[in-house]
């Protein structure tokens, strides 16, 4: 026991620190996405003009700035820059897709007498199978190769937890979400 409670107290003490360093991420010049629903109404995409103890002024280009309490957030998520993997990978699910419709518009309209190709008197004609094939991974390449160039924004969620003497503490989430969202 006495091996024990001097760890069991350097946890307890550590667990405040945690919370503390993590609203020191939410710094003047962060640009965060915030929803507060009483204030707000829906998300709002901006940049911490300054920050007080319980509270944040929130900047974005052609609005007025806003000055919003900690307590009255929602979900706060901080921007971690562009991901090229990212991209890549909802580049290849559109380039994916494309390509299938393509397909699909390319066996649905001429007849397969029309799709072949001479070169030197010698014609070749490739099957539905092989030519869906070759256009699905042709805008899977395409698609991966555009993803990877524009990239995709990375946010990473921030807890929010009550509990603190000035409104809610900020914390990351510690839980893994495994999910498939699709936008257009």
């Amino acid at each position: 026991m006495r091996r024990l409670f001097p760890l069991i107290l350097a946890f307890t003490l550590a667990l405040p620190q945690r919370a503390s360093a993590q609203l020191l991420e939410l710094q003047p010049g962060q640009r965060i996405r915030v929803t507060a629903p009483p204030v707000l109404g829906t998300r709002y995409d901006a940049i911490i003009g300054t920050r007080w103890e319980d509270s944040l002024s929130l900047v974005k280009a052609g609005a007025a700035t806003v000055r919003i309490s900690v307590s009255s957030l929602q979900t706060i998520e901080i921007y971690r820059g562009k991901s090229r993997a990212s991209g890549a990978r909802r580049g290849i699910l559109w380039g994916a897709g494309i390509g299938a419709a393509l397909a699909l518009a390319t066996l649905v309209l001429p007849s397969p007498e029309e799709r072949s190709t001479c070169r030197d008197g010698v014609c070749t004609t490739l099957t539905d199978l092989e030519q869906t094939a070759v256009l699905v991974l042709a805008g899977t390449i395409w698609g991966a190769g555009i993803g990877a160039i524009v990239g995709r924004e990375r946010w990473e969620p921030v807890q929010l937890s009550g509990g603190s003497r000035s409104g809610q503490r900020v914390r990351p989430a510690d839980r893994f979400r495994l999910g498939m969202r699709m936008a257009f």
